[in-house]
């Protein structure tokens, strides 16, 4: 039995015969946790007006708790993360973030209000996501300015000398 604090290590070969992602899943819970999660979390707490520590926290409120569903929805649709994974974020269970998907996937069928701030959290999303993208793709040609300076800068040396 691993000792207190230790993570227990699987090995690949436990689950022949899952799929990849799967297996990945199987042996570390935050295999794919390079995901930022604060983003998604910040963008939830600001559709549904309520603040971030009201989402963490066991407020049970109507605004938290739809938060809370739609950030557990978003999540799981755009990212790999287990349920358990997502749970720990939010300090939830996995079963608690398996209700709460289901309930979002209702709530979307169902309640208007929710529908309306669950695509105004997907908007802003989308909006994130391009920015970031663009600020990636500024960043890749500032370093290919400073490349093409320093090549030119080098020629010229070769030049003078």
């Amino acid at each position: 039995m691993p000792e207190k604090g230790t993570t227990k290590k699987l090995s690949p070969f436990v689950y022949p015969g899952i799929r990849n992602r799967d297996r990945l899943r199987a042996l570390n819970a935050f295999t794919c946790l390079s995901v930022d999660l604060s983003d998604y979390l910040d963008i939830c707490a600001f559709a549904f007006d309520i603040d971030r520590d009201s989402m963490l926290g066991r407020d049970r409120h109507h605004e938290c708790v739809l938060a809370r569903h739609a950030f557990s929805k978003i999540v799981r649709d755009r990212t790999t993360l287990t349920l358990d994974a997502i749970g720990k974020y939010i300090n939830r269970d996995h079963s608690t973030i398996k209700h709460s998907y289901k309930q979002a996937e209702n709530l979307l069928e169902t309640y208007p209000y929710f529908k309306d701030r669950y695509k105004t959290c997907i908007g802003l999303l989308n909006k994130l996501e391009v920015v970031k993208e663009a600020d990636s793709l500024q960043s890749l040609a500032d370093r290919l300015k400073l490349i093409n300076k320093e090549n030119d800068s080098s020629k010229q040396n070769e030049e003078n000398i």
